[in-house]
This record gives C-alpha cells, structure tokens and sequence, in this order.
C-alpha cells in the first residue's frame, strides 16, 4: 500500500465510530511497544533474533512464538479463573497487548518459514 492508500485509510478515521478509533489507538500503541521492546531484545541485524532461540532445541521460531502466547493465554485463564495477578506489574491489558504484539511477529515468522522452504524447495528441483 503506498503513502496515498495510507492517507485515505487515516482520512476515513475522521468518519469511524469510537470503537473503530480505539482499535487504530491500540494499534499505535503496539507500533510503540515493538520499537521499544525492540530495543531491549533485539539484534539490530534481525530484531526477532531472540524468538529465533527456539530453534537451538529444534523448534521453528514461529512454534516458539505460538509456546509463548500459549504462556499468555494460560496466564490470562488463571486470571480468569483467579480474579487477580500476583504479578502486579503486568495487567490484563499488558499481557493482551502482548499477544496481539506475538501474533504479528508469529505471522512474520511463519511467512519467512514459508518463504525459506519454498526457496530450498525449487533450489532443489
């Protein structure tokens, strides 16, 4: 999409309802959030360097990403189920902006999966 698509889609954010604006609100948020964990994380020439861990036991990175919102999850479940953290450092809403955040980077690690097969696929044919 270029810079002209981007405009039209902020220019139609004159018009959306309150829910529509607080979902492109949270979207910024997680803009923000990735660049500063990013920081903290990652290796300047691969900032999902430390999702990649998984793979020294075997593991996609992409699976890892998924064991990690499965941490979430089950976090959230216990919220759930408990009412409370102990963790009080971490809200509800800091652990769901935290999936939201793994399920992209999972998404970009499935894709260049997809991609690195595809390509040892057809060097191979």
């Amino acid at each position: 999409m270029g810079a002209k698509g981007l405009s039209s889609i902020y220019d139609i954010g004159k018009n959306m309802n309150k829910q529509s604006k607080r979902f492109y609100e949270i979207i910024d948020v997680i803009k923000e959030l990735h660049d500063k964990k990013q920081h903290d994380y990652a290796d300047t020439d691969d900032i999902f360097a430390n999702f990649r861990l998984s793979e020294l036991a075997g593991t996609p990175a992409w699976q890892g990403s998924i064991i990690r919102m499965g941490d979430k999850y089950a976090r959230i479940c216990n919220f759930i189920k408990k009412g409370e953290f102990k963790f009080k450092e971490e809200n509800i809403k800091d652990t769901l902006m935290d999936m939201a955040i793994y399920s992209l980077i999972t998404m970009i690690l499935y894709e260049e999966e997809i991609e690195k097969t595809s390509k040892n696929t057809s060097n191979n044919a």
